[in-house]
């Protein structure tokens, strides 16, 4: 074979394999192609604008929590309000947090007084939360726009919680696109809105984050240092993803932000706006 024989054919497996990775991911743009450390240290997170994510630090604020964050660019700005938990709406409004005393804030503006371990929003909004009183499910109800010096703004707080019938005790909530759960099994459901029933999904979870579409999970087994399997769901099963963690969220093109058990924040970009 010639020289320019061996070239073409060089060249045609180079082409080959970039056809198989562009299918592979037929809408994504430039991809970072594995994990990339995020500085700083962080407790929970949540997301849903692309590179926007907001975190619980590991500073204390107060008896009543951590300190709250949000990535602006590379940097991480501190917000209003302190607590352990943390739902995200999107850059432009307030998040919603629950304190060390398990009661849900809208920044640094009480809510309606209740009791909440877990909560979970989308940016519609949508707010989801799970009673510390055994961990059932409640629906914020009649949100009420906030008007200053007599201008409705984008914020919002809620009026009143509405209990989700045929509520199963669960331990995690993620809101998207659909209602996922995961109980006190680590059994993972979506919700059904026509018949107010959970559907049981397969595989076993101990996280949950749903941005629109997009559901990714961490699993139960373990992944190794860093915490357990990553797992992100194709529309029928969960396809593994390397790497392991704690804690996981994902924006709204698709792209995960986790934390490892030494509260490392990770991301992995396979899409850009």
């Amino acid at each position: 074979m010639t020289i320019t024989k061996h070239l073409r054919h060089s060249l045609a497996l180079i082409a080959s394999a970039l056809a198989t990775f562009s299918y592979a991911l037929p809408n994504a743009s430039k991809i970072q192609i594995d994990w990339q450390r995020i500085d700083g240290c962080a407790k929970e997170i949540s997301i849903i604008e692309y590179g926007k994510p907001l975190v619980v630090g590991c500073a204390s604020a107060s008896k009543m929590g951590n300190q709250i964050f949000r990535r602006i660019g590379k940097d991480w700005v501190l917000q209003a309000g302190v607590g352990i938990k943390i739902a995200d709406l999107g850059s432009a409004v307030s998040p919603f947090i629950i304190d060390k005393s398990f009661h849900v804030w809208r920044g640094a503006t009480s809510q309606q007084p209740d009791c909440a371990v877990e909560i979970a929003a989308s940016s519609r909004p949508d707010i989801w939360a799970l009673s510390c009183r055994g961990g059932f499910i409640q629906r914020a109800n009649n949100f009420k726009p906030v008007v200053v010096n007599g201008i409705t703004t984008a914020e919002y707080d809620i009026d009143t919680w509405l209990p989700v019938s045929n509520a199963k005790i669960a331990k995690k909530i993620a809101v998207g696109d659909s209602i996922w759960m995961i109980d006190k099994n680590s059994q993972i459901y979506t919700y059904d809105t026509a018949t107010s029933g959970w559907t049981p999904k397969v595989g076993c979870a101990r996280d949950i984050a749903v941005n629109e579409r997009h559901v990714w999970v961490i699993g139960c087994a373990s992944g190794g240092d860093g915490g357990n399997e990553i797992f992100k769901w194709t529309g029928t099963d969960w396809q593994k993803v390397k790497g392991a963690a704690v804690k996981i969220a994902v924006d709204n093109l698709g792209n995960p932000w986790v934390i490892d058990k030494a509260n490392q924040i990770w991301t992995w970009t396979f899409r850009k706006p």
